[in-house]
């Protein structure tokens, strides 16, 4: 009986420990990369993250260019960026997109949103893993 007690005051002294273990710990991005693989200037990008009031603009980026914007860590969360942006002489596009952080990404180092362009003027998004893990 003393050592089916000890055993439980032991496991409900430990309980909190594993739980706070199995916790997972957040992801965080600290760049927006846009990518203009087209022929075309780009201009007036402009970037909202959806769970919050901030934003990142890029006025002009070049054909075949390209714009980094850094900052200070901030939480990820799988809520949509709002994109808008105007390629050459077309007129001003917007799209909302979702990205899940892939499952082999580390949540320790931060993460870089990338939003590349194709020639055509289509917008695909991904998250790739700061290797420096600035």
């Amino acid at each position: 009986m003393m050592k089916k007690t000890i055993f439980m005051t032991v496991a409900l002294l430990l309980s909190p420990w594993a739980d706070a273990a199995k916790q997972v710990l957040p992801y965080t991005y600290n760049e927006l990369l846009i990518v203009n693989n087209s022929e075309n200037l780009m201009r007036s990008v402009t970037v909202r993250a959806g769970d919050t009031d901030r934003v990142s603009s890029c006025y002009n980026i070049p054909a075949l260019g390209v714009c980094s914007k850094r900052f200070g860590r901030r939480r990820y969360t799988q809520a949509p960026f709002s994109v808008d942006w105007i390629l050459g002489n077309n007129p001003r596009e917007t799209n909302e997109i979702v990205i899940e952080v892939p499952a082999y990404n580390s949540p320790g180092v931060s993460l870089r949103v990338v939003f590349e362009f194709s020639p055509q003027g289509a917008i695909s998004a991904y998250i790739d893993q700061n290797s420096q893990g600035k």
